[in-house]
């Protein structure tokens, strides 16, 4: 008899806080997890773990990143009124303790003249958060996104659906022709699942982490050159971000939200 047992991560919410998004260069509201590692026997979870550290996703561009969460003096576990009220409750010192940060934020959005060095590091952030991102994801076996999981799901309810249908019928031709429908269906959406799966990492690229590096970089006015060079250097160190994120397709993104800001 095998027995499946071993370690696996698991995420608990903790709640609501305030923090700056160096994707939106913006104080955000940021939703902050819990980590722990526990132990698993046949993929069921054993016992809470041992907690390994915090991360939040920011509520507006879902980009996550690690947290300090002794730095807050609360959490809400309910969505705020305002971003204000949020920030008085979770992080209210944030403009004191990230005055320079903030400093910095608004000349991007001014697109005042940054330093190299300066200009160097803000254009490399948003990379530095997003590659453990894409560590996690694209190293675990593929995930279930929406599209993939409602496609199972729908595939899984065919049979029971055509075996529904055909308890209204007596005529044995019938019955069989609607068991062969059936069979036709499930055969389709094994398929669309499966197409679906494959996709799902592109899927994920298209949605959340090519139009995050756009929004992140605009300001900075980055050449294709300056984000090839970032890419080769993650590529070198054999990271996925330097493996599967196209500088070219970047530059596209930033033109696409440039031109959708002025329609």
């Amino acid at each position: 008899m095998m027995i499946i047992w071993g370690k696996t991560r698991r995420q608990k919410r903790i709640g609501l806080v305030a923090d700056i998004c160096s994707i939106c260069r913006e104080i955000r509201p940021f939703e902050m997890f819990s980590i722990s590692i526990t132990r698993h026997l046949y993929y069921f979870t054993i016992g809470h773990g041992k907690t390994i550290g915090f991360i939040g996703v920011c509520q507006e561009c879902s980009i996550e990143r690690p947290l300090n969460a002794q730095k807050y003096h609360k959490t809400l576990y309910k969505d705020p009124e305002t971003l204000r009220h949020l920030i008085s409750e979770t992080n209210p010192d944030i403009y004191e303790s990230h005055k320079i940060r903030l400093e910095f934020e608004d000349k991007i959005k001014r697109k005042e003249y940054l330093d190299k060095d300066d200009r160097d590091y803000f254009i490399s952030e948003p990379f530095v958060v997003i590659s453990p991102m894409l560590e996690e994801r694209f190293g675990e076996s593929t995930k279930f996104d929406k599209k993939s999981g409602r496609s199972c799901a729908i595939t899984l309810a065919i049979p029971f659906v055509f075996l529904c249908i055909s308890m209204f019928f007596i005529n044995q031709m019938i019955i069989d022709t609607i068991k062969i429908l059936a069979a036709i269906f499930v055969i389709i959406g094994i398929i669309v699942t499966v197409v679906f799966i494959f996709f799902t990492h592109r899927r994920y690229l298209d949605r959340i982490i090519y139009p995050a590096l756009a929004k992140s970089l605009d300001p900075l006015n980055p050449s294709l050159d300056d984000i090839k060079t970032i890419l080769d250097r993650y590529k070198n160190l054999d990271l996925y971000i330097g493996k599967r994120i196209d500088s070219k397709r970047i530059i596209e993104e930033i033109n696409e939200l440039r031109t959708s800001k002025y329609k």
